[in-house]
């Protein structure tokens, strides 16, 4: 088991963020709260209020072959994407730049619709009913990003560079872990009745 203490949690569904703990049993969320008591064997991680939220839904990909040639999915777990919806072509998107000037620099939108609209919003179109929020019995898809730091690099010079703040990437295991991905090879394909999507990352081994 693994408790992320004491982050800013944006729950994804537009509500006001809230300063809690959320834990995680295998691949699911187990509890959400305040002071939530730790169970033996459970990895401690100290947010120290970085920001909480559902992992990135794309639900317009533009990237169809490139999981099949790379299983790794870097370019979508560097960004956060932890579900993406194939059917399109092509390869870059930018989630954390969205959240980044829209939300936190112009305040056009507010941190939380932000998120909502990346998270909750395409999973309730698509009917992932267990992804997109942090609720008892969701999918452990989660992001802790570091507002310190976090800052998406690419553009069209150098738009394969790699978002950075993105402190801890999971599905329910991590995919990512400062900035860096681990070995893991998370995900699983969706099917019909799920949505017609894949939730990265495929291991194609």
């Amino acid at each position: 088991m693994i408790l992320f203490r004491h982050a800013q949690i944006y729950d994804g569904t537009g509500q006001k963020p809230f300063l809690g703990d959320v834990l995680v049993r295998n691949d699911r969320i187990a509890e959400v709260g305040q002071n939530l008591e730790v169970p033996e064997d459970t990895e401690i991680l100290e947010a120290n209020g970085k920001l909480l939220c559902p992992g990135f839904i794309d639900i317009h990909r533009h990237a169809d072959v490139q999981p099949l040639l790379n299983s790794k999915s870097e370019a979508e777990f560097r960004q956060g994407i932890t579900t993406a919806v194939s059917g399109n072509c092509g390869f870059w998107v930018r989630f954390l730049a969205f959240l980044r000037e829209y939300a936190f620099e112009r305040h056009v939108v507010t941190p939380e619709d932000a998120i909502c609209k990346m998270t909750f919003t395409p999973a309730k179109r698509f009917s992932f009913t267990d992804r997109g929020k942090i609720a008892k019995g969701c999918k452990a898809d989660l992001l802790v990003i570091d507002l310190e730091v976090f800052t998406d690099n690419a553009d069209f010079p150098g738009r394969s560079e790699f978002a950075s703040g993105l402190w801890r990437s999971m599905i329910g295991e991590f995919a990512v872990k400062d900035d860096a991905l681990t070995s893991a090879a998370p995900g699983e394909f969706l099917h019909a009745g799920t949505g017609s999507g894949f939730r990265t990352r495929c291991d194609y081994d």
